[in-house]
């Protein structure tokens, strides 16, 4: 009797763990960011937020705060954590035990988070607005309104101006600290006239620093130069450079007859982009030409640079490519069944891959595969490497892996 009753409670023990584990991510992961501790922290659809123990995958907390999809993340300067909801509210967490500190009420979806230099938070969403909060006590420093479309990205540059992107195909830089707008950039004079004179409409004391128009398809992606220049890469198959202190347009690379997809920075200044039209583009700013690197049979999706300046593509046609600092193909890396989506090299120099298979690759600098990581059901979406050197992969089945920087 005594036997019976013991191994029932053994049983509902191990089904509430294991109903645990299978809850611990209900839905699709929208925002990752790592703690001051080395800590990871999740936003889902799930509606929590949780801070994970990179180093055994162990659950430290949920927060469970917010009714509606989490869809950003941000730490703040001095330590705590910032999460943004499509319920409308931006919650500031103690991360250490898990308590609100205060709930910000943003009266719109939030879609993107951006912590300042001065501690400041910065919020956007599908109002087509800029919020800047002050995280400490709550309130609402500043609005910025000039985007007519939601906000998709945020850059802050070394002198803590705010850029903007968003689907309205423009990009803006503000001054956050007193909300003006600097200049607008625009490819003729009658669009720099329809921005002045739509400025003029707002009284708002906050105003718009400057705008950023020239493309004419959804803005996709911002970087910015060693030398501080804003570059901008777009559906409209171009990639822009603006000079964000006099706010010109410096020049507009044209060369791309498809979506630019990705942008990175060579470690001697110039430019990579990858683009749907099967080709990388190595961009000469000084000289004003570029390269072209073929051999892909499909859309050139990722990026990665190793620490020589090599640098490794992932294409759509399942294919790793590795490219020398000179701009020489050097050798094709087979093994993935899916596209190679995602890519992030390892502090030992090693290249990490995830693909469309459900699986990661560990690659050697000079192409050998030293290991396989299984586990993901589904399409791997996205690798980062954690402070410890740990790497953190997202998938389609709503997971977060971390694995050792061991090869564990």
């Amino acid at each position: 009797m005594f036997k019976s009753i013991f191994y029932f409670f053994i049983i509902i023990i191990l089904s509430l763990l294991l109903f645990t584990n299978q809850q611990s991510l209900s839905g699709d992961v929208n925002a990752l960011a790592v703690l001051p501790n080395g800590y990871l922290v999740s936003g889902s659809n799930d509606k929590r937020v949780k801070i994970w123990n990179p180093s055994n995958g162990n659950l430290i907390r949920t927060l469970t705060d917010h009714s509606s999809h989490v869809r950003a993340l941000a730490v703040l300067t001095n330590g705590e954590l910032a999460s943004g909801s499509f319920d409308k509210t931006i919650k500031i967490w103690n991360p250490k035990d898990g308590t609100v500190k205060r709930t910000l009420k943003a009266h719109f979806p939030v879609w993107i988070l951006i912590s300042l230099p001065n501690g400041d938070l910065v919020s956007g969403s599908n109002a087509n607005s800029i919020i800047i909060w002050n995280p400490i006590n709550g309130t609402l420093k500043k609005e910025l309104i000039s985007h007519t479309n939601w906000i998709r990205a945020f850059a802050v540059f070394s002198n803590e101006d705010l850029a903007s992107g968003s689907v309205d195909k423009t990009v803006k830089i503000w001054n956050p600290r007193d909300g003006t707008l600097k200049r607008t950039f625009s490819t003729s004079n009658k669009e720099r006239e329809n921005h002045t004179n739509e400025l003029r409409k707002y009284t708002s004391p906050t105003k718009l620093l400057r705008t950023l128009t020239g493309h004419s398809s959804i803005v996709r992606a911002l970087t910015v130069l060693h030398n501080g220049d804003l570059i901008s890469g777009s559906n409209d198959n171009t990639i822009k450079i603006w000079n964000p202190i006099d706010g010109s347009l410096k020049r507009t690379f044209t060369d791309h007859s498809g979506p630019v997809r990705a942008l990175t920075v060579l470690h001697y200044g110039n430019l990579v982009s990858s683009s749907e039209d099967k080709t990388i583009k190595i961009w000469c700013l000084e000289c004003k030409v570029s390269k072209t690197l073929t051999g892909n049979n499909s859309w050139v999706i990722s990026l990665a640079v190793f620490p020589n300046g090599d640098f490794a593509s992932g294409s759509w046609d399942k294919t790793i490519k590795i490219w020398s600092s000179d701009r020489q193909y050097k050798k094709t890396l087979d093994g993935h069944s899916g596209d190679v989506c995602a890519l992030a090299m390892l502090p030992s120099g090693d290249l990490a891959s995830g693909s469309g298979d459900n699986t990661i690759k560990i690659w050697t600098y000079d192409g050998k595969l030293k290991r396989t990581l299984t586990g993901h059901k589904e399409y791997v979406k996205g690798l980062t490497v954690l402070p410890n050197g740990d790497l953190a992969s997202e998938s389609d089945d709503r997971t977060i892996k971390i694995w050792s920087n061991d090869g564990g």
